[in-house]
């Protein structure tokens, strides 16, 4: 035989204050850590304008706009716009030019090179990026989409693994598992010393996406009624929604790469409160058979929604179920 927890929750409130001070402090906010990993690639891997360095020009004093002018040369775009070539310059001798002490302008029918001497990146969007400081252009313009695939790959076995992990151990001990490799990892992020690491690190964070976001949303949907699931799904997503407008907006506030990453890992330390508030799903505690643990949840719930209720509800709900069923082993709860 079985028994469904939503057979329980008429008695204990499907919609009362104890869900409501769950859903609103704790399976809301936390939505926030994954929207801003999700997407914090973006920012970190972030290729801002960039040219040939030419060193002589700039040991001779020119700006960066004289530089190009003198030094790189026009090239078409796939949408058919003119600007300078990102990744070649002049092959010509620009000490030779500058002894000569003369105003010159570059000949377009100079031969041209790749840039031999790394590259000049303009820093008025961004200080510093993983780009910018590896020098992913060019001809190394494929890493920096590596570190996105890399990424997303760990993305699809987070699923599998934290989907384990979660059956296994309980919903909540998985969340903060999980809170705890994003953390650790996307500090770990700011402090890797080349791609490779850098790489290894990203994979690790993204191992716990989405499951960071669904653990919560799973725990949430256990603890409401039919009627309010909808509901409960829709702000969770609204709430990944304003965790990208706030990481666009720390973005904006913090253009250094490693300065960003540590700001959108360091302040979710302050999750581990939530060990003391966040309850273990009543579903998984029945289906493993935990009866203790989730008629303590129960009553809890009830207690704080106002119910009252019989002192072992779920023990008399399963005698009256058998009194009615053959049950000749212990039931198993239904998820």
């Amino acid at each position: 035989m079985t028994i469904d927890f939503d057979e329980v929750l008429p008695y204990i409130g499907e919609w009362g204050k104890y869900q409501k001070l769950v859903f609103w402090c704790i399976c809301i906010p936390v939505c926030i850590p994954c929207a801003f990993h999700s997407f914090l690639q973006v920012f970190l891997n972030a290729i801002p304008p960039h040219w040939c360095q030419v060193s002589e020009l700039k040991v001779g004093g020119y700006e960066d706009a004289a530089i190009l002018n003198l030094s790189i040369p026009i090239v078409e775009t796939a949408f058919g716009e003119k600007t300078f070539s990102q990744c070649l310059m002049y092959d010509v001798d620009y000490e030779s030019l500058l002894s000569q002490n003369v105003t010159w302008t570059p000949n377009t029918s100079w031969p041209t090179t790749a840039c031999v001497n790394g590259w000049a990146y303009d820093h008025s969007t961004y200080e510093t990026t993983v780009v910018t400081d590896w020098d992913l252009v060019c001809g190394q313009d494929w890493a920096g989409m590596m570190t996105y695939t890399v990424f997303s790959f760990g993305n699809l076995c987070g699923n599998f693994i934290f989907g384990f992990i979660q059956d296994w151990i309980g919903r909540k001990r998985a969340f903060f598992i999980c809170l705890t490799v994003e953390i650790v990892f996307g500090i770990a992020t700011a402090f890797a010393p080349g791609l490779i690491s850098y790489t290894v690190f990203r994979f690790l964070v993204g191992l716990t996406i989405p499951q960071i976001f669904v653990i919560p949303l799973v725990i949430a949907l256990e603890l409401v009624g039919p009627s309010k699931r909808g509901f409960t799904t829709l702000m969770q997503c609204l709430a990944f929604s304003l965790g990208l407008l706030l990481l666009a907006g720390v973005a904006y506030l913090i253009r250094d790469w490693q300065h960003l990453a540590l700001a959108t890992s360091i302040p979710f330390i302050a999750f581990y409160a939530y060990w003391w508030f966040l309850p273990e799903s009543a579903r998984w505690l029945l289906a493993t058979n935990k009866v203790d643990a989730a008629e303590a949840l129960i009553q809890t719930m009830a207690r704080v929604n106002g119910k009252q209720i019989q002192p072992n509800l779920l023990q008399n709900l399963i005698v009256i179920i058998c009194s009615i069923t053959d049950c000749a082993v212990f039931p198993k709860i239904l998820f």
